[in-house]
């Protein structure tokens, strides 16, 4: 496994690739300073995880975006720490898997990589609100509590609040109508609700409507 991390700091690239290698210790790390620079390394196969911070020289949302046009399956983790919620819904949009702030446990770090590797996405806990995170990981990082979504059905669940039909969102995500019946079902379930409106409603309760 492949894994590409991303930040200006050498001690934030080393204490990563040290947590990585804790669980994955067959896992072959790759580091740049920049997305620049990471875009510009030779690559045999695209990494299974990127991990980086979007806030080191380049706007998160073009970084971002470039990552994401070069290695659309990856996901990706961002390690950063933004005061504006504003700023952590654009790098959630701009095609980031997970948002982690550099202020949080090493326990949560470690649930959100394997969400990411498991299909799964995660946001953390604004300071202020000292809620867990939007895809349930527990307070004191004991678990998952809460209503764990795939980043698909986290991608589903906005465009319903945003008022979508099913038709609509097939047409904007490039999925089949089917699929995505299937994707509401699948959150109707994880949300315990049974319309789109209680859905709506339970997923800004929970922190997974980014606005």
């Amino acid at each position: 496994m492949r894994v590409l991390i991303i930040d200006q700091y050498p001690l934030i690239r080393d204490a990563v690739t040290t947590l990585l290698l804790r669980s994955h210790p067959s896992a072959l790390i790759v580091t740049a300073d920049t997305v620049l620079e990471a875009l510009a390394t030779p690559w045999e196969d695209d990494p299974a995880l990127i991990v980086c911070d979007a806030f080191a020289e380049e706007d998160p949302v073009e970084a971002l975006q470039r990552l994401r046009s070069w290695c659309p399956d990856a996901p990706i983790l961002v390690l950063s720490d933004p005061d504006d919620q504003n700023d952590i819904s654009r790098i959630m949009q701009a095609g980031a898997t997970a948002f982690v702030r550099k202020t949080d446990s090493v326990v949560t770090v470690s649930g959100a990589i394997r969400l990411c590797l498991g299909g799964g996405a995660y946001i953390s806990s604004s300071r202020e609100s000292g809620v867990a995170g939007r895809t349930g990981l527990s307070q004191d990082g004991g678990g998952f509590s809460g209503p764990h979504l795939t980043a698909r059905q986290l991608e589903v669940l906005n465009a319903i609040s945003r008022g979508l039909s099913n038709r609509g969102i097939a047409g904007e995500l490039g999925l089949a109508e089917g699929t995505v019946k299937i994707h509401v079902a699948a959150i109707f379930k994880a949300l315990g609700v049974s319309n789109r409106t209680q859905a709506v409603l339970a997923g800004s309760r929970a922190g997974l409507v980014w606005g």
